[in-house]
């Protein structure tokens, strides 16, 4: 049972079967939780239900609110973590399990055989699946928040070319505003993440290659990400994770990636050093450029006469070359 009833003139609440019905028929024409629930909301809010309220027996207005906890452990939906809540404990079951208590939009719940640490008890963070089973993960920032209203509605999470775009709402103490993150990423610390810059790449493999990932389980593309993550000495740090989701296996592989880069692609690291710095001074040039022409618009906006500041400037230039000439 997913569909909560409440009833309007004493606020009981219970389950209705005719709305669990009404949901199971709505799969067949769409998988998001959400949509179904806003149907079936919308439905019974206008005609009634076949639910008696448990405390005053009545059956008059009803309001239908989606049970997202029971929604999760029911259906184990990847998108349906649920985020804003606060571990309380845990304690043992009848049968021994291990048993935890959240609470989630004011009200206390028991979620089964759930992976605990002790000391997030008292935090705020969410709660998922992960495989087959049940984890909670207390959020870096504790005054980070989620917040729907916030979300970018319609837009999808990749923009034309394949990267995250940030349509996700959340709040902290560092940005009371508000801000937005991508789809599936929690911010670190003071709401900070990486956005995702990447570039896509489309590159033919031997056959030789994919058997090797064959042999190791694992997928052509995270054989290659990793290695990406290793060779440019990408580190996701937990305060300031990258939406692009890469990051290096460690500081070992990092070594040895750097290692066989210099080795396979050899460059004196003189030579790249003396390449970083006229790159950067020709960018400094280039800023610098961009500027003059910044003044020079300045200048005529406030009256002035293009040909008096062209004919200042070259009697400047004049006055340098022949300085220089003078040392020589």
């Amino acid at each position: 049972m997913d569909h909560m009833i409440q009833c309007d003139s004493c606020k009981g609440s219970g389950y209705s079967p005719e709305a669990e019905e009404m949901d199971h028929q709505l799969v067949g024409k769409t998988f998001d939780a959400m949509e179904r629930h806003q149907k079936v909301k919308e439905f019974f809010e206008a005609r009634g239900t076949d639910f008696r309220c448990p405390k005053c027996k009545g059956e008059g207005s009803v309001s239908v609110r989606l049970d997202l906890v029971n929604h999760m452990l029911q259906h184990r939906i990847a998108r349906g973590n649920l985020h804003n809540v606060t571990m309380l404990g845990t304690k043992t079951g009848d049968d021994g399990s291990s048993v935890l208590n959240i609470e989630y939009q004011g009200q206390q719940y028991e979620l089964p055989g759930l992976k605990f640490y002790e000391k997030s008890a008292g935090m705020v963070g969410f709660v998922g699946w992960f495989q087959d089973e049940i984890f909670f993960r207390p959020y870096l920032d504790q005054t980070l928040r989620r917040v729907p209203e916030f979300d970018r509605a319609g837009v999808e999470s990749r923009d034309a070319d394949g990267r995250k775009v940030a349509t996700v709402g959340w709040i902290c103490a560092a940005k009371p505003e508000g801000f937005r993150a991508p789809v599936g990423l929690v911010p670190g610390k003071d709401g900070q993440y990486v956005p995702d810059l990447s570039v896509e790449v489309r590159f033919r493999v031997p056959q030789e290659f994919l058997q090797e990932c064959t042999r190791r389980q694992l997928t052509p593309e995270e054989v290659l990400s990793g290695f990406v993550g290793d060779v440019s000495g990408i580190m996701n740090w937990a305060d300031c994770p990258r939406a692009d989701d890469y990051s290096s296996n460690g500081s070992d592989e990092r070594e040895f990636a750097e290692r066989w880069l210099q080795r396979a692609y050899f460059l004196d690291e003189d030579e790249l050093d003396e390449r970083e710095k006229l790159e950067e001074a020709a960018i400094a040039q280039e800023d610098q450029r961009n500027e003059f022409v910044d003044l020079f618009d300045d200048f005529q906006y406030h009256g002035g006469k293009a040909d008096e500041l062209i004919t200042a400037v070259r009697a400047l230039v004049e006055k340098q070359a022949a300085d220089e000439e003078g040392k020589l």
